[in-house]
């Protein structure tokens, strides 16, 4: 979560998201097999009952290990503290970090918190193998003027996601992975993938100028709305002075696009195997020949920048051998704007 002085302008063009009548409709089961992002309404799966009292009533009794940030001590408290740390305490948010504590968001298909499940229908092409929160945050403090956001990134699971505003507002701003040259991904392949990907290029465009060439969906989340988007795809938010309650389901697809982040994802987890895992993979890495590190970097920097990389038909062995001085880029053809 970071902060910003004032409401962050993104440079990028803004494109409007489809909207469905039904979430779990013909119309949009087809813009989920066709991986496309969408938006639609709440309607009938009584999210808007999720106020706090409701909450407590329900999973209050649940008990949560915290981390206090003062001085990183584990403690226990129930989920109706917790709660009521947000409901009464609207500095709770005043810091880049919460100045008491931090925990993970209510995993609704945790076994404790399964009673949540009878408040809503799971759509149809949500999948056994799914997962989910509640997300719940405090901002109303901010007096400076100060927003609350959270960085462009993809989630570290590389699942599609619906994304349900129950409280407060938000702005959030949608990047398809062929959009990756242009947030200032960098290619880290000592690291997960998920991290090498998070981009900060649309907080700071002065930074990433090449920001000014994307394209992406900007929506304002209000109470009732649902967002979907697919695996691999980069998504801002940016908090506004209330407070926050959302709720994200998201679920293993049956199959990867081939994409460039995809290919990313995968070359580093490949990578990653072939070191040991990815625990202790940093320093796995680290102690690689220089210019083995160089290369491997080159590799997946390749991969996110050169959208030739992930057609097979266009890998050539003269192509292949072209990349020894760079990439060749005579058979690309740049994206219509």
């Amino acid at each position: 979560m970071g902060m910003n002085a004032t409401f962050p302008t993104n440079p990028a063009r803004k494109l409007s998201l489809p909207e469905v009548e039904n979430v779990d409709g013909p119309e949009a089961r087809e813009l989920i097999r066709q991986r496309v992002a969408f938006r639609c309404k709440v309607k009938d799966w009584k999210l808007r009952d999720w106020s706090l009292p409701y909450l407590k009533q329900r999973v209050g009794h649940v008990k949560r290990e915290f981390i206090r940030v003062a001085d990183h001590e584990h403690i226990t408290v129930t989920t109706a503290e917790f709660l009521s740390w947000l409901e009464h305490d609207p500095g709770w948010k005043s810091k880049h970090m919460p100045a008491g504590f931090v925990g993970p968001p209510i995993a609704v298909h945790d076994p404790q918190y399964a009673v949540l499940l009878d408040d809503f229908v799971l759509p149809s092409y949500v999948t056994k193998s799914w997962g989910g929160g509640i997300m719940i945050r405090n901002s109303r403090a901010n007096a400076a003027g100060a927003f609350y956001d959270t960085p462009c990134h993809y989630e570290d699971n590389v699942r599609p996601a619906l994304y349900i505003q129950i409280a407060g507002k938000k702005t959030l701003w949608l990047f398809a992975p062929d959009q990756a040259p242009y947030l200032g991904v960098e290619p880290y392949p000592h690291v997960a993938p998920y991290i090498s990907n998070m981009a900060d290029a649309c907080a700071s465009p002065d930074r990433y100028p090449e920001i000014a060439n994307a394209t992406c969906y900007e929506i304002a989340l209000e109470p009732g709305d649902i967002v979907h988007w697919p695996e691999f795809w980069f998504h801002w938010f940016v908090h506004q002075h209330d407070f926050q309650m959302n709720l994200r389901l998201d679920w293993d697809p049956p199959s990867f696009e081939l994409n460039r982040l995809s290919a990313s994802w995968a070359y580093v987890n490949g990578l990653a195997k072939a070191l040991g895992g990815f625990e202790g993979l940093d320093k796995k890495f680290t102690a690689l020949p220089e210019e083995v590190q160089a290369l491997l970097v080159r590799i997946e920097r390749h991969l996110i920048n050169d959208p030739l990389i992930v057609d097979g038909r266009a890998m050539t062995l003269e192509r292949f051998r072209a990349g020894g001085q760079g990439v060749d880029t005579t058979a690309y053809t740049p994206p219509v704007k």
